[in-house]
């Protein structure tokens, strides 16, 4: 009984490496071929155990179609399924062609897929599609790599035969059981960008931008953006900051935005970093420049006056400031016993109160207002001006006038 188990096994493995046309001998045989055998009834490809064959016309020339599964010969147990097609007749020395196809029955990819052909002496080769990637005697070998899940290749074979008999091709197919498990390899990049607005006012809030992107190719985690802002800079009354991004995809960019506040004037720089917990890091830094208006005020006037004359009280005011001031406003109060006659520069009374509104000045820029008063009575004046602009801090300016009478004159002798 374990003798006939062990033949079983010998000619099922003989069997699984062909694809038999009738008369087809086994790969290592010498024999020559044998006579053309009867059509036995034929059955659909794959279909059951071992080779099968069917015939079929097509511009009115027959031909035998074999296939044969690899490697039990059932297709349902079977990676590789090779079908050969081939004219049943051919005439003497007339070109004609004979076809593979391999296909991939499984739903993997097969290795090192090869397909073997050996056919007898009298077949003159010419061609074939693609070409051989061996060819020893009459035996031809195609490498055809991997065959990717149901994917087909076919493989042409062009000739002739230089006399009459009967060509007999035999073919056979093979693959490599191999365990391949791919291993992406990623890039670990991030960039940094900040800006900070280039030049502000003291009182004026101050863009704060950070842009953080995943330029490579493996996805970041952990990504903290560290920025130690300096002294005279804050953000919400912060100057360490700490800002969490987490997770950043390849490709995504993440934007932060604050605003940020200046307690002091100069030139400011800072200078961020972004870590992630796959070690991409990258650092960005960014300049502003701080100004502000600073309004200078003072007041000219004579230091004595004569009652009932008209008396003339000058505001000169001036921005030594580095950058130009808004909105000016300057206030000069009549004092008790003084009245108001006319202001140049459209200085207007409102109340006891004379205003200028002298708008924007540049830095450097100065301004003189003149208001004309009488007093009517001897007294001691003190007019008090003060200004005041955007961003600029209020400043005062005071002129004190003693008004008196006018002096007799004296008796002569």
């Amino acid at each position: 009984m374990k003798k006939h188990a062990t033949r079983l096994v010998a000619m099922l493995s003989l069997v699984a490496v062909m694809v038999f046309m009738p008369g087809c001998q086994s790969p290592g045989q010498n024999k020559g071929p044998t006579p053309p055998q009867p059509q036995k009834p034929l059955s659909e490809p794959g279909i059951g155990y071992g080779p099968s064959y069917t015939t079929y016309v097509k511009d009115g020339i027959t031909y035998t179609k074999g296939a044969m599964a690899f490697p039990t010969g059932d297709k349902y147990s079977s990676a590789l399924l090779l079908e050969k097609v081939v004219p049943a007749e051919v005439l003497i020395g007339k070109s004609f062609t004979y076809s593979y196809q391999v296909r991939n029955l499984t739903d993997y990819h097969l290795q090192m897929v090869t397909v073997s052909d050996r056919v007898t002496p009298n077949f003159n080769a010419s061609d074939a599609s693609p070409k051989a990637d061996k060819v020893e005697g009459n035996l031809a070998t195609w490498d055809l790599g991997a065959l990717a899940p149901e994917e087909v290749k076919e493989i042409k074979v062009m000739g002739t035969a230089p006399e009459e008999g009967t060509i007999v091709t035999c073919g056979w197919a093979s693959y490599n059981l191999i365990l391949c498990e791919p291993i992406k390899v990623v890039r670990a990049e991030i960039n940094l960008r900040k800006t900070l607005t280039p030049e502000a006012v003291i009182c004026d809030p101050i863009d704060y931008r950070i842009i953080v992107e995943n330029t490579g190719s493996s996805v970041l985690t952990g990504v903290q953006v560290t920025d130690m802002l300096p002294a005279g800079l804050s953000v919400n009354g912060q100057t360490n900051l700490t800002l969490e991004v987490g997770t950043l995809p390849p490709g995504k960019v993440k934007e932060l935005a604050f605003t940020a506040m200046a307690n002091a004037t100069g030139q400011f720089s800072s200078t961020a970093r972004v870590t992630s917990m796959q070690g991409a890091e990258a650092e960005a830094t960014a300049d502003t420049l701080v100004q502000q208006p600073v309004l200078k005020l003072s007041c000219k006037a004579p230091q004595q006056h004569t009652v009932g004359r008209p008396l003339n009280v000058c505001i000169n005011v001036a921005n030594n400031g580095d950058t130009p001031v808004e909105g000016t406003l300057v206030s000069l109060p009549t004092p008790s016993g003084a009245t108001f006659n006319q202001a140049t520069a459209g200085g207007q009374l409102y109340g006891n109160r004379i205003r200028w509104n002298v708008g924007a000045l540049a830095s450097g820029a100065s301004k003189e207002l003149c208001a004309s008063f009488t007093a009517e009575n001897p007294t001691n004046l003190t007019f008090e001006a003060t200004a005041r602009g955007a961003c600029a801090p209020p400043v005062q300016a005071t002129c004190r006038i003693a008004v008196g009478s006018v002096p007799a004159k004296e008796s002569g002798p």
